[in-house]
């Protein structure tokens, strides 16, 4: 593993562990008691497990309790299948930035490029950490017993070695990233009299 650029989370809390605690426990629930039983209805049970254990485990560990309806967004539970296994919004979280350790012959990472057909992933390379992200979710392409979350999920905010990638999600591997956590509550303005 590579070291992350202090200089670029600087005042950011390191919660790289407690996202990857989530991980863990989703994945321990899909693969033990999901994923064996091959039932096709399973996925979309498993949404609203995914949501609850990343309220539960990762929001309000945060001390964020008031952002559950942020976090789930409008995505009816039950009634749809998102663009991916995760059931959470596709709306980057803006709290959690996700920082790229870039390695000496670039860090591996695949783009999502929409298209009219869907979405096109291609295969590419971060050399410099100078692009900032946020965390969408945890991302696996299978959704059967070999579904390991493997990825971290982000939107690219701003990406100067390429804009024209701003706006659009990539997956990094967890062992290539960190995950910072930003007070946002902190810059807020009071609005007490």
């Amino acid at each position: 593993m590579v070291d992350v650029n202090e200089d670029r989370t600087e005042g950011l809390e390191d919660v790289t562990d407690l996202l990857l605690a989530y991980r863990e426990a989703v994945r321990h629930l899909w693969k033990t008691y999901f994923a064996p039983r091959r039932d096709a209805e399973l996925p979309w049970f498993f949404i609203s497990i995914e949501y609850e254990l990343f309220y539960s485990l990762v929001v309000w560990a945060l001390g964020r309790p008031s952002e559950q309806a942020a976090v789930r967004g409008d995505f009816p539970f039950g009634t749809g299948w998102p663009e991916t296994h995760n059931g959470f919004n596709f709306d980057p979280i803006p709290y959690l930035h996700v920082v790229p350790q870039i390695a000496p012959l670039g860090t591996p990472v695949v783009w999502r490029l929409p298209t009219t057909k869907g979405i096109v992933c291609q295969e590419g390379s971060l050399h410099t950490d100078a692009i900032d992200l946020r965390f969408v979710c945890f991302e696996d392409t299978s959704v059967d017993e070999f579904s390991d979350w493997r990825d971290y999920r982000a939107r690219v905010l701003s990406y100067p070695a390429d804009p024209s990638k701003e706006g659009l999600d990539l997956e990094i591997p967890v062992y290539y990233a960190r995950i910072f956590f930003e007070d946002l509550t902190l810059a807020e303005p009071d609005e007490t009299p």
